[in-house]
């Protein structure tokens, strides 16, 4: 299992929550866990130092069945103008990896991660949350309509974040 993607894949790295379930949870499949998400990263711009390698490469090397992947917060700052070209590069995205055979002879089993609704905080009073849950909500939508294209698993954590946001700022 190999995480891709933004910030958020990242910090899983320091907070393995997850991680950690899913050992406990499967402990008979011997499970493989490397986490390749990188700050700063977009479905078409996953910038590297000289000789890093690109993503097919490492993939490749970790022998990846399965991909989660976490993109879509920093391609919502692009707003509603940039949504065709995210739904498109998307679903070259997603059918790149589907055509790919890192582990040798399957390609991968594809799972997409949405990002999380925007907080408000006290210390940030000047950020316009309802505009970028806005924005958020708008990439979410997209990111779910091309994995149903694609017959990709989609995992929407804008929704019920969003909710708790909500539900925790009303009491």
């Amino acid at each position: 299992i190999v995480f891709l993607g933004n910030t958020f894949a990242e910090r899983m790295q320091l907070f393995n929550h997850f991680e950690t379930m899913l050992m406990t949870r499967f402990p008979q499949l011997h499970l493989r866990v490397r986490n390749l998400g990188w700050s700063g990263d977009t479905i078409t711009l996953q910038p590297r130092p000289l000789n890093f390698g690109d993503a097919a490469r490492h993939l490749t090397e970790q022998k990846a069945d399965v991909i989660i992947a976490f993109f879509g917060l920093n391609e919502s700052f692009d707003g509603e103008a940039g949504l065709p070209k995210f739904e498109q590069d998307l679903d070259i995205y997603l059918k790149a990896h589907a055509g790919a055979r890192y582990n040798g002879t399957t390609p991968p089993r594809l799972a997409l991660v949405s990002p999380i609704a925007h907080e408000r905080l006290r210390h940030l009073p000047q950020v316009a949350v309802e505009a970028r849950n806005r924005e958020l909500a708008r990439y979410t939508e997209a990111m779910r309509r091309v994995s149903a294209a694609r017959q990709v698993a989609f995992v929407d954590l804008f929704t019920p974040t969003k909710r708790l946001m909500d539900e925790t700022a009303a009491s």
